[in-house]
């Protein structure tokens, strides 16, 4: 809490980029107004807080504080309301009620809005009867995924760039993410048997295998993009309240004797054919704007090289009012085959969007405008 709030001696210069976005706690911000020129913080009524909430807990368990943060891509801004909405839409995705005890700091000491959240894990809890009563703990297994699914759902409603998840390859454009958003797809339509999904998933370009244990059961599925650079995950990696082998059977009618060939497994396997997955063409989207006639002639050059022409479609609704954000969108006319050509995509969009990224900039030295790239799709 402390360390959030800057509010150790050494610290004092991150305190004005730092802002109190709310919580649960009566007492409020620890920002007390300012002492000279330096902005006094002071966390003690909140510490205080936090430990009469931990002393309602009398069970074995040791971790009773998490501290989470959510940080935008630079390119991306959010209102403090719009953050602390998003905050408590993240916390309430995690299972987090109004008996629990958390508050959420934003920083914006970095080229990267982040909010930092310490919550307490000490939650109230109802027997059967729904009578009597406890303190428990929030339940935290797979909170990582399940933290990850939430912030998915939360990049679309405040529309913010999709980002990778921290461990996945930058390499592989969050396989894990597509491999879930066709998972998805396809269990919302009638599905009876898990032969059914396997095969449904072959036709969306997804390969499954099995994981077997040290008897020849079932222990697991993975699942993998069938393209250059498909590598297997785990379905507990992937969507583990869905597609780990368990929770699959449970949602769908599982058979040895039916579905074990589709699986690739027993005496006659019968593994369906897998399309090959195909991303969609690469878009990527800036703060800043410019037109075919403007780009370099090195982008030029490198372009007529490559055998490339570019098609840029602009976004300006809101083209006349300064501290706007919008996007321009670099897309070749045919699909880059392969990784070589793909990269040579890259190259040109990134040459063409850095060329005129300080001209335009200087050209709005008044306004907020944003001239930093975003990640590729």
């Amino acid at each position: 809490m402390r360390y959030i709030f800057a509010a150790n001696t050494k610290e004092i210069d991150k305190r004005p980029f730092i802002e109190y976005l709310g919580g649960s706690a009566v007492s409020g911000s620890p920002f007390k107004g300012y002492r000279g020129d330096i902005r006094v913080v002071d966390t003690r009524e909140l510490e205080d807080e936090f430990n009469i909430q931990i002393q309602r807990y009398h069970g074995n368990g040791e971790k009773l504080i998490e501290h989470h943060v959510l940080s935008l891509p630079a390119q991306d801004q959010l209102t403090d309301t719009e953050f602390e909405s998003l905050t408590r839409e993240f916390l309430e995705g995690m299972g987090v009620d109004n008996s629990m005890m958390w508050l959420a700091a934003c920083h914006n000491d970095t080229d990267h809005s982040h909010v930092h959240i310490a919550l307490c894990r000490v939650q109230l809890r109802f027997d059967d009867s729904s009578l009597a009563s406890h303190y428990g703990l929030l339940a935290n297994k797979n909170d990582f995924e399940r933290g990850m699914e939430i912030v998915r759902v939360l990049e679309q409603k405040y529309e913010l760039t999709p980002t990778l998840s921290p461990g996945d390859n930058v390499n592989n454009k969050n396989q894990a993410s597509i491999i879930r958003a066709i998972s998805k797809s396809v269990l919302s339509s009638p599905l009876e048997t898990v032969s059914d999904f396997v095969h449904a998933m072959a036709k969306r370009g997804v390969q499954i295998k099995p994981v077997l244990n040290k008897t020849g059961k079932i222990k697991g599925l993975s699942y993998r993009l069938n393209s250059e650079d498909g590598r297997w995950i785990s379905g507990s990696k992937i969507m583990s309240t869905v597609l780990t082998f368990g929770a699959l059977c449970g949602k769908l009618n599982f058979s040895p004797a039916r579905d074990d060939a589709t699986l690739g497994l027993g005496a006659n396997p019968k593994l369906p054919a897998v399309s090959k997955f195909e991303r969609d063409v690469k878009t990527v989207s800036v703060g800043m704007m410019t037109s075919v006639t403007h780009l370099s002639n090195q982008a030029r050059e490198f372009i007529n090289r490559n055998n490339r022409e570019g098609v840029i479609s602009i976004e300006t609704d809101n083209y006349y009012k300064i501290g706007f954000k919008f996007n321009f969108n670099f897309t070749p006319q045919t699909r880059p085959n392969g990784k070589n050509e793909m990269k040579t995509w890259e190259t040109i969009v990134n040459l063409g969007t850095k060329k005129h990224a300080t001209p335009f900039a200087k050209a709005f030295s008044d306004a907020d405008i944003q001239n930093i790239l975003t990640t590729t799709e």
